[in-house]
């Protein structure tokens, strides 16, 4: 997801570095197949009294054994593909490149209910593809910003290739399109319903003026209406109310807005602001806000309580919020120090020459914290498992780590 996380420095840069052509299946195929599947996922059984298990699922790209991916010299030649692990074992295998039109970038891709989507631009159109094949495709070359699956619908939010305006779909088919702003980029359920929120620019011979709007499926509502408004950094609905995360003229602190109930959101780094976010998760909404200056902190906020704050120098880079609290992986201000990964209270340094090379690498797993991270030397990637290191059998790096049921 595009902008939904602070961090944007060594990591990101290195990761979208990446690219290769046709994949090479090598032991996981054949000649005749350039989508290799292995046995599917099955869960527990309908009517078990036995709660079902989570399964942990992987995404990582694997190029040959011996290709340095560090460098990828080859990179308009190689040859690599996608690789969806199971509990450990490779059951999905799709190849990356133009003609398969999948793409290596953790953005471009994503696990939901158990299947590998992923999405990307050929000539003129949009290519949206489930398990390696086409789900569906439209003639629009956009970027798309987030997707979120419900009752087997694909909802996607787009930016065109102009970077003007914004399309919300439904399995390709336009839902509600602007020619012009920008959206905040993030789908969100409530009242089993859709939605998004965007920003409207008015430009006029002075200053342009900000107006901010809520749509559920359809229905577009506009909010922030307050003329002390200084900027809104998001807006989303919950429980059928919508909520916005703002900075009001007079006011140090940022603040949390619901109707007429103003919530403060004070911290140390509330004068250098420079991320303030929602984070759906667990029970309820959590608020993230990062501020400091050399030195970057986050803090996660759950209502008018702080529950959580990161050592000093290090910001989210990827957080996992649910029943179980909450975790993730921090990263450094400074790129000397090594990132930090966090369960609740408990800290931990990520072990040497490792880094997470991808915005949605933890999760929960059947209460065990897992962490995918990739080598900063060209070695095998690894899966952090509640302090201990299980090495992944390719040669790559791991894009992204989820928890399926």
């Amino acid at each position: 997801m595009r902008g939904f996380f602070s961090y944007s420095g060594f990591t990101l840069a290195l990761f979208l570095s990446f690219s290769c052509s046709i994949v090479e299946l090598g032991k996981f195929g054949n000649a005749d197949s350039d989508i290799w599947k292995g046995s599917s996922h099955n869960p527990a059984p309908g009517g078990s009294s036995t709660p079902a298990k989570s399964s942990c699922y992987v995404t990582a790209v694997s190029y040959p054994d011996g290709y340095d991916w560090l460098r990828d010299e080859d990179r308009d030649a190689v040859r690599c593909s996608l690789v969806v692990f199971v509990d450990g074992v490779p059951r999905l295998k799709v190849p990356i490149g133009e003609s398969r039109a999948v793409g290596a970038d953790a953005d471009l891709h994503r696990i939901m209910d158990g299947s590998l989507y992923s999405w990307s631009n050929s000539d003129d159109k949009t290519v949206v593809r489930r398990d390696g094949e086409v789900l569906f495709e439209y003639y629009s070359r956009e970027s798309i910003r987030d997707v979120l699956l419900k009752d087997n619908d694909l909802y996607t939010l787009g930016v065109p290739s102009s970077g003007e305006g914004f399309s919300f779909r439904k399995n390709g088919e336009t839902l509600f399109v602007r020619n012009s702003g920008y959206p905040f980029e993030r789908l969100y359920q409530d009242d089993e319903k859709v939605g998004f929120s965007f920003c409207e620019v008015i430009k006029a011979a002075g200053p342009s003026t900000e107006r901010y709007y809520n749509v559920l499926d359809t229905n577009v509502v506009q909010v922030a209406l307050r003329n002390d408004i200084q900027r809104v950094w998001d807006v989303i609905s919950v429980n059928s109310g919508i909520l916005y995360l703002a900075t009001l003229r007079g006011v140090s602190s940022p603040v949390l807005i619901r109707s007429d109930e103003i919530v403060g959101l004070s911290s140390p780094d509330s004068s250098s602001l420079l991320s303030f976010r929602f984070l759906p998760g667990g029970d309820g909404c959590y608020v993230e806000t990062v501020g400091g200056s050399p030195a970057m902190t986050s803090y996660l906020w759950n209502g008018t309580k702080s529950v959580f704050k990161s050592v000093s120098g290090f910001t989210i880079f990827s957080c996992c919020i649910d029943e179980e609290g909450i975790c993730g992986v921090l990263v450094p201000s400074l790129r000397t120090l090594p990132p930090k990964i966090f369960q609740n209270e408990r800290i931990w340094t990520v072990p040497e020459g490792y880094w997470p090379m991808g915005t949605s690498v933890s999760a929960m797993v059947n209460g065990i914290l897992c962490v995918g991270l990739s080598s900063l030397t060209g070695g095998r990637p690894a899966l952090w498992k509640d302090g201990e290191l299980h090495p992944l059998e390719i040669n790559g790096y791991i894009t992204g780590v989820y928890s399926v049921r």
